[in-house]
C-alpha cells in the first residue's frame, strides 16, 4: 500500500498559495510529536480514497513557514482551496472526522460560488 500523501516544502506551499487549482488538505507535523504519528498513519489511509490532495509539511524543517502561519501547537491542519486557506483544524482527529469536515467545508464553498 502505497501512500499517496505528498511531502511539501515552504516552496511547495508557496506554489500552492498562487497556482493552486482545487482542494488540498495540508498536514503540519513534527517527529517528535507522538498525536502527529498517529494522525500520519490515518491521511496516509486517506490519502489512498479520497479524491482531493493530501501534504505534509514538516515543522522542523519549515518552522519559519509555520510560525508565519500562526501554528501554535500540532499536529495542525489547514484546507486549502484554490490557493486560499478555507479552514484551520488543530488535534489529532480520526478519519471519519475529517472527511466530515471537508464535506461541511465544500458544502460552504459551493454556496459562496467563487
Amino acid at each position: 500500500k502505497m501512500s499517496k500523501v505528498l511531502n511539501f516544502t515552504r516552496k511547495d506551499f508557496e506554489r500552492e498559495q498562487n497556482l493552486g487549482k482545487g482542494l488540498i488538505l495540508v498536514d503540519f507535523s513534527a517527529n517528535w510529536c507522538g498525536p502527529c504519528k498517529m494522525l500520519e498513519k490515518v491521511l496516509n489511509d486517506l490519502s489512498e480514497r479520497v479524491d482531493y490532495r493530501i501534504a505534509r509539511i514538516n515543522v522542523d524543517e519549515e518552522s519559519e513557514l509555520a510560525s508565519e502561519l500562526k501554528i501554535k501547537s500540532l499536529p495542525a491542519m489547514m484546507i486549502l482551496k484554490n490557493g486560499k486557506i478555507i479552514e484551520r483544524l488543530t488535534g489529532f482527529m480520526e478519519d471519519d472526522e475529517i472527511e466530515k469536515v471537508v464535506k461541511k467545508v465544500r458544502k460552504r464553498e459551493s454556496n459562496t460560488n467563487e
